[in-house]
């Protein structure tokens, strides 16, 4: 198990820090790249250098919102900059210094969250909502998948 909640008291703690300013922007470039090259195929926009380390900051350095606007960036393929604006409108923006930092991890991890989730469709979404409220063992997925098929005919 793997929290930052440092009040739970289970098993060994371990405690792991957030990237550093290179890391993460390593991390960044790596997950936006095709290859072990990293060259950066996928991200066509030439804004890499001047905001990855402004994006890596706005989220405080925490390797689950990086992974998560990292994906976004990707399968979306917007610029971090237009990813940035997203941060904005979802009132990350008005973070200081102070407040970008993991102590406010999840307000930063909820926000990317969020921006992935109002990505997909409306159909998606209720879908999402309704397997958080199943045990994962217990999802047919085949079954789940020939409702979708046919409630999507039906319409």
């Amino acid at each position: 198990m793997t929290t930052r909640n440092e009040r739970i008291n289970f098993g060994r703690p371990f405690e792991l820090d957030v990237f550093n300013v290179e890391e993460a922007v390593g991390f960044l470039k790596r997950r936006l790249s095709n290859d072990s090259e990293m060259k950066l195929e996928k991200y066509d926009f030439s804004d890499f250098e001047e905001n990855s380390s402004i994006l890596a900051e706005r989220l405080g350095y925490l390797p689950l919102a990086l992974e998560q606007a990292a994906a976004y960036i990707r399968e979306v393929r917007c610029s971090i900059n237009q990813y940035l604006k997203l941060l904005e409108q979802t009132g990350i923006n008005a973070f200081e210094d102070s407040y970008a930092s993991p102590k406010y991890y999840e307000h930063l991890v909820t926000t990317t969250w969020t921006i992935s989730f109002m990505a997909l469709e409306e159909s998606s979404r209720q879908l999402m909502n309704l397997c958080a409220y199943m045990a994962s063992e217990y999802i047919n997925i085949h079954r789940l998948v020939q409702e979708v098929v046919r409630n999507s005919h039906k319409k």
